[in-house]
């Protein structure tokens, strides 16, 4: 848009509008099974696919950009998608089951301010903070070290901490240090109750939304 006006003085004052960032942008919105699966767009950790539903959709500038779907229990989906300006494109996808893992497990626990910060266990995203935050819940991996990372949805990639799973006989405590982002990172590992086989895998039987690790680290 260009707008001519005169001024006062006799100048002639020529000025041009730019198009709106807006109008340059489209949407993606993602159906993905299981919905806990995290979303990366072009690299970019975005949040759990469950938060990109039916009432939530993320910008992005117009143009092909590459989505990744990754969770720990399923193969990774990479693919990419075109999204034009002003328009949602929405991303439907089922991801396949591996194997579960066999234990024994210890158990990891986080804890920060951004619920859907990332959880990274030897540089793998494993999925959210929220997932894993409360006395019931909990990542099972097997007894081991393990390079841990909290990194928020917005902000710095986090400050990346060794943590020591015991084997199930043993409690251990290892906090992890607060990093540039000024949210507390907790990880907890104990051992926890028996596991048991239930439809989505290898649980405790403390809580049906505890999550696994993926064997081969």
């Amino acid at each position: 848009m260009k707008l001519v006006s005169l001024s006062r003085t006799g100048l002639l004052i020529v000025a041009f509008g730019l198009p709106g960032v807006a109008q340059q942008n489209g949407y993606v919105k993602t159906a993905v099974s299981p919905s806990r699966a995290g979303v990366f767009i072009d690299g970019k950790y975005v949040g759990p696919a469950g938060n990109l539903g039916s009432a939530r959709k993320y910008p992005v500038a117009a143009g092909e950009h590459e989505i990744k779907l990754t969770e720990p229990r399923y193969e990774d989906i990479v693919t990419k998608v075109t999204v034009q300006a002003g328009k949602t494109t929405k991303l439907e996808q089922k991801m396949k089951a591996v194997p579960p893992p066999q234990p024994p497990f210890g158990r990891l626990r986080t804890i920060s301010s951004d619920k859907f910060a990332a959880v990274y266990v030897n540089g793998k995203f494993m999925g959210h903070v929220d997932e894993f935050s409360n006395p019931t819940q909990g990542l099972l991996l097997n007894p081991g070290e393990y390079k841990v990372r909290i990194a928020p949805v917005n902000g710095p990639e986090g400050n990346e901490e060794t943590v020591k799973i015991g084997a199930p006989q043993v409690n251990a405590r290892a906090p992890l240090k607060r990093d540039s982002s000024r949210f507390d990172a907790l990880a907890l590992t104990d051992a926890g109750p028996p596991a048991r086989r239930s439809p989505n895998g290898w649980q405790t039987a403390e809580a049906d939304r505890t999550r696994l690790g993926r064997l081969g680290f």
